[in-house]
């Protein structure tokens, strides 16, 4: 096996798992979860995801540079997976959709959209 086929394999397998963690994150918050906060730090989640993209970039930069053979797409589509994935998070939990408890017990216990949907802001 290649060099090439290999690290296609790695992409592929990092955008599935981007992918899975996105729709898991999204069905546990808006349909599963009957509250709106959870025991688990939602961030770190975040920082895994920020690290992958940062990589991403870095690599399609190189690819780009030196002209390699190496497929962009799967790049591409992993940057863009990434930045939803982070992007989903931030706005749960700006929303109160979904957030850590302690970070819920310091905005006063919210409901979900509870804010934003009856104050105007």
């Amino acid at each position: 096996m290649s060099t090439k086929a290999i690290v296609n394999y790695i992409m592929v397998a990092a955008i599935t798992i981007v992918v899975i963690l996105i729709i898991l994150f999204n069905v546990y918050s808006l349909f599963i979860s009957r509250t709106n906060h959870t025991g688990l730090d939602f961030y770190d989640v975040v920082g895994f995801l920020i690290i992958l993209l940062t990589i991403a970039i870095i690599f399609l930069f190189l690819t780009i540079v030196f002209r390699s053979s190496y497929s962009k797409r799967y790049l591409m589509l992993l940057i863009i997976f990434c930045s939803i994935g982070i992007l989903n998070i931030v706005l749960f939990e700006k929303f109160n959709v979904m957030m850590e408890k302690s970070l819920w017990g310091r905005k006063g216990m919210p409901n979900k959209f509870e804010h934003y949907l009856f104050e105007g802001h």
